[in-house]
């Protein structure tokens, strides 16, 4: 099996909304207050460095918070995501633990005139190795028929499982590229289910992921990552 203890990912939490169209109005409004107020506080509360505010080439409103994670605030929805976790204590991480407390955070400065539609749990963790032929044999352990079919090299090959369980919609996801692998975790759900945010958080059980991550993790393992790669907890942006 996978060492759990030394694998490292990103956890996400979303808020999601109908379309804002007052957002581009709004923005640098919001911005000015998430700046002066939310972010400062939110920053302490994980336990990161100052926070830096500001609009991103999509025109939306990024949270930059060293070495605790990310904010956005966009048009339809809020996000938040501790970096740097151990999928070992993906459940007791007071980072992860706090997410549900800054989505709440987030949601105050627009629960006046906008509802949430939808709540999301994202889990997700990139590896890089220098050695390309470390991925090769990976894809050849996931990928077998994919791979026979192929007489060049594969630039890139990834397989989704998306599936329903009780009021969730899950998916995995498993990319890779050249020198890169990427395994993804995504639990949607309606708001219609829960009481709120923090009630959604606690019934999706984010504890069980590691578990459901396990089957993709273990022949990365074996691909022997620590020697021959690297191993980075993605901080790629997920709005």
């Amino acid at each position: 099996m996978a060492n759990l203890q030394e694998i490292k990912g990103t956890v996400s939490a979303r808020l999601g909304y109908e379309d804002d169209f007052t957002f581009e109005k709004k923005k640098e409004e919001l911005a000015q207050l998430v700046r002066s107020d939310v972010a400062p506080r939110i920053s302490k509360l994980l336990g990161g460095g100052p926070a830096k505010v500001s609009i991103d080439s999509d025109g939306d409103i990024a949270v930059q918070m060293k070495d605790a994670g990310y904010i956005y605030l966009t048009s339809t929805g809020a996000t938040c995501s501790a970096l740097n976790i151990a999928l070992s204590q993906i459940s007791t991480a007071t980072s992860v633990r706090l997410l549900p407390d800054v989505i709440g955070e987030l949601h105050q400065l627009r629960s006046g005139y906008l509802k949430p539609i939808a709540y999301a749990l994202r889990v997700f963790a990139t590896f890089w190795y220098p050695n390309a032929s470390s991925v090769e044999n990976l894809r050849s352990h996931f990928f077998p028929r994919f791979c026979e079919l192929s007489e060049s090299n594969i630039t890139s090959l990834s397989s989704n499982l998306s599936y329903v369980e009780g009021p969730f919609s899950d998916r995995l996801e498993l990319d890779t590229k050249v020198e890169q692998v990427a395994v993804r975790f995504m639990r949607d759900a309606e708001v219609s289910e829960f009481a709120n945010f923090a009630d959604f958080w606690d019934k999706a059980k984010i504890g069980e992921v590691a578990g459901k991550l396990s089957p993709f993790l273990e022949p990365l393992d074996r691909a022997e990552m620590g020697s021959i790669g690297r191993l980075f907890g993605s901080a790629a942006a997920e709005k």
